[in-house]
């Protein structure tokens, strides 16, 4: 079983390395392709413990800005950004861009966990109309 992590900040990061010193097959996306580069060189301004041990304990990373690398995976965390406006309304972007590249490059089966911050009733209103009418399962 293949996990991706997409979003490589301050909390898909440490995502990343929880699950590679669990033993799984781990990948970290981020759409940054400097951010991709930088953590593969081990540079990163996260100071958490876990990601600093891991950069220490691991020689190389599986870190991609490819989307079509996720159709490596079976598991997929989300952890992109939410950011609020001065109205205080969340803005989804981010949210609707991962799961709309998971669709496009999975396979029927897979499993998602949204792990960004997001209201109540989001997964059903915004995310799961976009896998409605994927073919994929949700």
């Amino acid at each position: 079983m293949k996990i991706c992590v997409l979003g490589l900040g301050y909390v898909g990061l440490p995502l990343y390395f929880l699950a590679r010193n669990k033993g799984y097959d781990v990948m970290g996306f981020d759409i940054s392709e400097s951010k991709v580069k930088e953590l593969k060189s081990k540079v990163t301004d996260i100071t958490e413990k876990i990601v600093n041990e891991g950069f220490m304990k691991y020689d190389s990373f599986e870190f991609t800005s490819d989307p079509r690398e996720l159709s490596k995976a079976e598991v997929f965390f989300v952890a992109v950004p939410t950011p609020v406006g001065d109205d205080k309304v969340p803005n989804y972007k981010y949210i609707i861009r991962a799961n709309k590249m998971i669709i496009n490059n999975s396979q029927k089966g897979i499993l998602i966990i949204q792990e960004s911050t997001i209201n109540p009733g989001t997964c059903e209103g915004i995310v799961k109309p976009l896998f409605d009418n994927s073919g994929l399962d949700l």
